[in-house]
């Protein structure tokens, strides 16, 4: 596995890219992870989980993105974490019209889309391969460009 690039692995919630980069991770061919919010089993996460109902919320919901491999987790870059996280409350609220959750949260997807291909546009260089969720990779022109279209 030695003869495998560095790569960089863009991921949105495929479970199957997270497999891939714990195991570039574990043949320390994984440069780095970009990923929306990650739990990382940080203090604050822990208490989250540890409040009555929001516990529960966070348990079933965030709180099962959780990555266990250490190295995976320092070579993880979150990005549009806020965004991440208001398009996971949005999307359980009951109480918001349906017309509101829809494009409201279109608008959360966007932002955290940009977000996570933008951060992994700075880290790209430092990568001889990028493997991207569909929709994560970035034109040629990166000044300002969102994710490209996908192929």
């Amino acid at each position: 596995m030695k003869n495998l690039p560095r790569s960089l692995v863009v991921n949105f919630n495929s479970p199957e890219l997270g497999y891939l980069a714990r195991a570039l991770a574990e043949a320390g061919r994984l440069s780095r992870y970009v990923r929306p919010y990650a739990n990382q089993d940080r203090w604050w996460e822990r208490a989250a989980a540890s409040v009555p109902v929001l516990g529960r919320t966070y348990s079933r919901t965030l709180g099962r993105r959780r990555i266990d491999d250490p190295r995976v987790a320092t070579l993880t870059r979150e990005a549009g974490v806020l965004a991440d996280f208001g398009l996971a409350a949005l999307g359980r609220s009951r109480g918001v019209p349906g017309w509101l959750r829809r494009s409201g949260g279109a608008r959360l997807e966007r932002s955290v889309r940009r977000r996570v291909a933008s951060a992994a546009a700075a880290l790209a260089g430092d990568a001889d391969c990028v493997v991207a969720y569909i929709g994560f990779g970035l034109s040629k022109r990166c000044g300002r460009a969102g994710p490209a279209e996908p192929s």
